[in-house]
């Protein structure tokens, strides 16, 4: 049993069970009653309270990645640590792959290593069955970068990506380009945001959705210079710019073109060093990344010490535009 299990238990805030133990602020005398009978009752005591809400603790933060070697993920990962780190916690980082055995194998690890916090990076933490979320939450605050859960003890800090896909082919079919090819690589939930502010940009000009132009492909340079050679050999006119889920498939794209002798501008996401770092310089979407971390740690230190932040916060993106468009 802990602070975040007693508050829920009793339908309080974790600062109201605070204030029961330490005597630090008025409480109306029903509840105080109800918080202590729960406490007796559980036989949860005092010492176990502090080791999360009043820092006597290793001051330990978990943080679960899918992929290490992912720009989006290695930049959050920074991020994170800088931002922990200035804040006086420790950061323990567990890399969980693809699966969805490896995610929960990640969080009961983090659990069992007495984490005071555990932050999720990116949807792809994100399932149809989040059970095991929702579980992990009833024992230590769940936080989770640029994704969003409705569950207890999880606070969320997202951009709006359908959104900010929407503004970017806006801007492109302002520009007169009506066929832009949109490239994926997988079918994470914030994928799926993407996609549809696309068709909606689309249909907000007045175009009809071609679902052809929305392409899963592997992520690897041979895959998409594949794709793009396909395409342009039956028609030459098949597309005419590139739109892509993140900045490695961009920088992969405008290598195939390259190769192709093509030229057709080119937007990514994500805003990744990669994309100052490829030449030319990409086009992408800032989806705020290191403002979801910045706050995110805000918001760890908010929950730790008893407040009640917001549970969802969400920022806008924006596109960035260099040489590729």
């Amino acid at each position: 049993m802990n602070i975040y299990e007693i508050a829920e238990r009793c339908g309080v805030s974790i600062a109201t069970v605070s204030r029961v133990i330490n005597g630090s602020g008025p409480v109306g005398k029903a509840t105080k009653e109800k918080v202590l009978r729960v406490i007796e009752e559980t036989g949860f005591t005092p010492n176990s309270f502090a080791r999360g809400l009043n820092f006597n603790s290793m001051r330990l933060i978990g943080v679960l990645c899918t992929d290490f070697g992912d720009p989006f993920y290695s930049q959050a990962i920074a991020y994170l640590e800088e931002q922990l780190r200035s804040r006086g916690f420790h950061m323990l980082l567990v890399c969980t792959g693809y699966t969805v055995e490896g995610k929960k194998r990640g969080l009961v690890e983090l659990v069992n290593k007495n984490v005071d916090a555990i932050v999720l990076i990116g949807t792809v933490f994100k399932e149809n069955d989040n059970s095991h979320i929702e579980e992990t939450a009833r024992k230590v605050p769940v936080f989770m970068v640029n994704s969003m859960l409705d569950a207890y003890n999880v606070y969320s800090v997202k951009c709006d990506e359908e959104r900010a896909a929407e503004q970017a082919v806006s801007a492109l079919l302002d520009a007169g380009y009506r066929k832009p090819l949109y490239l994926h690589s997988q079918t994470w939930y914030g994928n799926a945001d993407k996609i549809r502010g696309y068709r909606q940009a689309l249909k907000n000009a007045g175009h009809s959705v071609d679902e052809d132009l929305i392409v899963k492909v592997d992520s690897s340079a041979d895959a998409v210079v594949m794709l793009l050679a396909e395409r342009l050999e039956t028609d030459k006119d098949a597309f005419d710019a590139v739109f892509t889920a993140n900045d490695v498939l961009a920088a992969y794209a405008l290598k195939a073109l390259e190769h192709l002798g093509v030229s057709k501008p080119i937007i990514g996401f994500n805003n990744s060093p990669l994309a100052e770092l490829v030449t030319p310089e990409l086009s992408s979407v800032d989806n705020m990344l290191a403002a979801m971390c910045h706050t995110i740690a805000d918001r760890v230190v908010d929950v730790l010490h008893g407040k009640q932040p917001p549970k969802t916060t969400i920022l806008s993106g924006s596109l960035i535009r260099r040489a590729t468009f």
